[in-house]
């Protein structure tokens, strides 16, 4: 596994830890959890980052299918107010394989926990040495709380189409970016990049060009995604440094 932490990091942190793609309103109400406990605490804020998703590794075959570019989402969550974001890579199946032993030691060493807080049905790896009454004896260990999410977190109730279902209409190329469901569209960060690889079904897309992260979209281009990528006007990548999918095919 590879560490990487962005932001500060010069206190006590309380944390969370997933794979935070796609970005959902109900990430959202944990992040501001997360700060809300942190402030009152007097503590910095951590989300831990898990890349790529462990399906990768773990089935033949199977693509780690992404929303958006992993930049994007450090990024997004960094401007919501997180103090750092400590991202960790997954380089191998036996990355994946490991568990709580490994990975709550290995992560103490970029952060100091105070507070972790997990879903009631979360784990680090699989097996004893992964589940959460392994994860509460290390936080006795290595001194710092181990704790379940409120379920008043998880308050947002999608309208219309839940989130898998309309993770599946984008991925098959037909949609248009409905705000009810999610709070970002699928943006990728584009800078030094001629080519775009998105997971989506091959055809005419639409896309917006803008500058910084969170600037309004200064131009639109219809654009074709062929073999799963798309090829962008080398003079764009100098003006330009985000790209976000407007629109899919019909």
């Amino acid at each position: 596994m590879k560490y990487r932490l962005h932001g500060v990091n010069s206190k006590s942190v309380i944390a969370a830890v997933g794979v935070w793609d796609p970005l959902t309103y109900n990430h959202l109400n944990l992040i501001n959890f997360i700060l809300k406990r942190s402030n009152y605490l007097k503590c910095n804020s951590c989300i831990v980052i898990i890349y790529p998703k462990p399906s990768y590794f773990l089935f033949k075959n199977t693509n780690s299918i992404y929303l958006s570019d992993i930049k994007f989402i450090i990024n997004k969550i960094l401007s919501i107010g997180i103090t750092s974001i400590l991202e960790v890579t997954f380089e191998s199946k036996s990355d994946v394989l490991k568990n709580a032993t490994h990975f709550i030691p290995a992560i103490l060493k970029h952060i100091r926990l105070k507070e972790l807080y997990m879903s009631p049905t979360q784990s680090f790896g699989q097996g004893e040495d992964g589940n959460q009454k392994t994860i509460s004896k290390l936080a006795i260990k290595y001194s710092f709380k181990s704790k379940i999410i409120p379920q008043s977190v998880f308050h947002f109730k999608p309208k219309r189409i839940n989130a898998n279902q309309k993770l599946i209409q984008l991925l098959n190329g037909g949609f248009s970016f409905n705000k009810q469901i999610m709070p970002f569209p699928p943006t990728y960060f584009i800078i030094n990049k001629n080519e775009i690889p998105l997971p989506y079904k091959n055809g005419k897309y639409v896309i917006g060009l803008k500058k910084c992260l969170d600037s309004k979209i200064t131009k639109t281009l219809s654009v074709k995604l062929r073999n799963n990528k798309i090829v962008l006007d080398p003079s764009l990548k100098d003006k330009y440094h985000w790209m976000v999918i407007v629109r899919g095919p019909p």
